[in-house]
């Protein structure tokens, strides 16, 4: 079975879209559209919105899993409202030993597998999100990823 990491490792150099109407994934996307694309070929449904994939799954306390859903809370001027704490950034994390992320980046203007310390800013928090069906090993009452309608 094919993992979260390695659906977005066959996506690298994917173009990055900048108008959420017209991303078509797996052709044109932004980070979001990809995360939520890439987890559905896993048979997992995310929302396919910044605040909806922060609440899915379980908060990560200590170190993060290769799979994990990483995401970056800040600030950014290119934010229409630029709000201390919005969510702004959103990946997965593919590599631990060499803390890498998999995601749609803009600035790149396509899909790259770089260290997190790279997309980082001053100021920015990581939140990591553990999917229940990606680790097996958590029990069944772990909550669930919300679905899409």
């Amino acid at each position: 079975m094919r993992t979260p990491v390695d659906v977005a490792r066959e996506l690298i150099g994917a173009p990055y879209c900048f108008w959420e109407e017209a991303c078509n994934p797996p052709d044109l996307v932004n980070c979001y559209i990809f995360t939520a694309w890439v987890y559905r070929q896993c048979g997992i449904w995310l929302p396919v919105t910044l605040a909806g994939q922060a609440a899915s799954g379980i908060p990560v306390t200590e170190e993060g899993r290769s799979n994990d859903l990483v995401l970056i809370q800040g600030t950014r001027e290119w934010l229409p409202r630029p709000e201390d704490g919005a969510f702004v950034h959103v990946g997965i994390y593919a590599d631990v030993g060499e803390q890498t992320l998999v995601h749609a980046s803009g600035n790149r203007r396509c899909v790259v597998e770089e260290p997190l310390a790279d997309i980082l800013q001053l100021g920015d928090t990581v939140h990591v999100r553990r999917l229940a069906r990606v680790h097996s090993e958590l029990s069944a009452d772990t909550p669930r990823v919300a679905s899409l309608p």
